[in-house]
């Protein structure tokens, strides 16, 4: 896992950073990309394996709902007192 944490941050800091010393402000998107990767050993990510379900990534977020149009559905609503 070190290895491969290496390697992916070295790649990303290289391809993104215009200073290398920015390393740290890459880390948290290199370690989702490597949380959400399927192990070829286990076929399961290591999300799913320490949290029992695979981790949601902006990638796999639902769109917005736009079943209705902007000031309908705030009409309908009613506040109890």
């Amino acid at each position: 896992m070190n290895g491969t944490l290496v390697q992916a941050l070295s790649k990303t800091v290289r391809d993104q950073c215009e200073n290398v010393k920015d390393w740290d402000t890459k880390l948290p998107a290199v370690l989702t990309a490597l949380r959400t990767m399927k192990s070829e050993g286990t076929v399961y990510t290591p999300g799913k394996l320490l949290y029992g379900y695979d981790i949601r990534t902006p990638g796999n977020w639902s769109a917005p709902r736009m079943d209705y149009i902007e000031g309908e559905y705030s009409d309908d609503v009613v506040s109890e007192k």
